[in-house]
């Protein structure tokens, strides 16, 4: 359940403070993309300060289309939650493939981060990242359930069965490890 020689090695370069925050932010993501991703999907990774802790913006269009990824400090001064981040990186890469399957637009963002967030919520962590904690996995779940909240009834309707998934899943990790436990969210809440 612990972290493997390779999420060790992405870590421990991650925290060397010889080497400048910025760099070791983008190397980071570099290496977890290369390490437990498609890295085709990505056309460049940059450092950005406002960056609270990953972003993707669309580079090219259609199938060809790639996400160029901004990674902020907090991202990096975090990186000991190793399985956490790696699944982040993978959020940002769902946003690529659904810019490519045609949901680009402001009008589709909600369902993007609902469908990403979803995506984090449920997935597994990567074997050899270590484990993530029910605290983590409950927020992660939250920010899908809120979006989702932000959803007229028809698109309710559409993901109903997913979030019936995110619900069911909140209940095996709401409450564990000394975390008290909390309601989910009834309210639209953006991220």
């Amino acid at each position: 359940m612990g972290r493997d020689v390779h999420a060790e090695a992405i870590v421990t370069k991650a925290k060397d403070t010889s080497v400048p925050l910025s760099d070791r932010a983008v190397e980071a993501v570099k290496s977890i993309v290369r390490q437990y991703y498609d890295a085709s999907l990505v056309s460049d990774v940059t450092y950005s300060e406002a960056e609270k802790g990953l972003s993707t913006s669309p580079v090219g269009k259609g199938k060809d289309l790639k996400g160029k990824i901004f990674v902020g400090k907090y991202f990096i001064e975090h990186i000991d939650a190793f399985a956490h981040r790696v699944l982040q990186v993978g959020h940002e890469l769902q946003h690529v493939r659904q810019q490519r399957d045609g949901m680009g637009g402001q009008k589709n963002q909600d369902k993007r981060e609902f469908l990403a967030y979803y995506w984090e919520g449920l997935e597994p962590t990567k074997d050899g990242t270590g484990v993530m904690s029910a605290a983590n996995r409950v927020s992660i779940i939250d920010a899908a359930l809120g979006y989702y909240n932000c959803f007229a009834s028809d698109d309710q309707k559409a993901f109903a069965d997913k979030q019936t998934e995110l619900l069911n899943r909140r209940k095996d990790v709401d409450g564990k490890h000394g975390n008290a436990k909390t309601d989910p969210p009834t309210t639209c809440k953006r991220q």
